[in-house]
């Protein structure tokens, strides 16, 4: 009776037992876009908004609580180092691997901006002209294995501001206009990789 009891008691301790967070390295977001700016972005690039994206995806992976993120400065540190010509310690495999193994990361984020573009719809009625513009980015999340760089899981984002825009009325988006658009797409994308 005591033998079962105490295998009762160790069964329950081990399904209630929350498992320890991933450790993530986080890499910084690529821009795959190859776009032109579009009159609603103004002059801004999407490398422009791809460079600030990792940050925005750190700190909203943070939030969720299952993962614990490894300081982005040492782990691009140690990519930097691996990258070197003359490092004495060149990897076999990828440098972001490497670093990641270094540093005893479970997994590797890996991000990218896939598209930033605006649809044009024109309404021209009774001398009234208005073009209607929806601005959409869509984002890429990729969760690599830190040993042999298998994709472990993968998942999008989407998120998109609707313009009205008439002979008296337009608009420019700023940077931090498409960076929260930017944080809705992976807010949206990163309970899928979670799961």
């Amino acid at each position: 009776m005591k033998r079962l009891t105490l295998i009762i008691a160790i069964m329950v301790q081990v399904v209630t037992m929350q498992a320890a967070p991933l450790r993530v390295a986080l890499l910084d977001t690529e821009d795959l876009t190859g776009q032109k700016p579009d009159p609603v972005t103004g002059s801004l690039q999407t490398g422009a908004i791809a460079r600030k994206g990792a940050p925005l995806i750190g700190k909203l992976i943070l939030k969720s609580g299952l993962f614990n993120m490894i300081d982005r400065r040492d782990f691009t540190t140690r990519i930097d180092n691996y990258k070197r010509p003359d490092s004495a310690n060149k990897p076999e495999s990828s440098p972001a691997l490497q670093a990641a193994r270094a540093l005893r990361a479970d997994a590797i984020l890996k991000s990218a901006v896939l598209s930033l573009s605006a649809e044009n719809h024109s309404i021209s009625q009774g001398g009234y002209n208005v073009e209607l513009k929806n601005l959409t980015i869509r984002l890429m999340l990729e969760v690599l294995d830190s040993t042999d760089g298998a994709i472990i899981a993968m998942a999008d984002g989407t998120a998109s501001r609707e313009f009205r825009i008439t002979d008296s009325e337009s608009t420019t988006l700023g940077e931090d206009g498409i960076l929260q658009l930017f944080e809705v797409a992976a807010a949206k994308a990163i309970p899928e990789i979670e799961g």
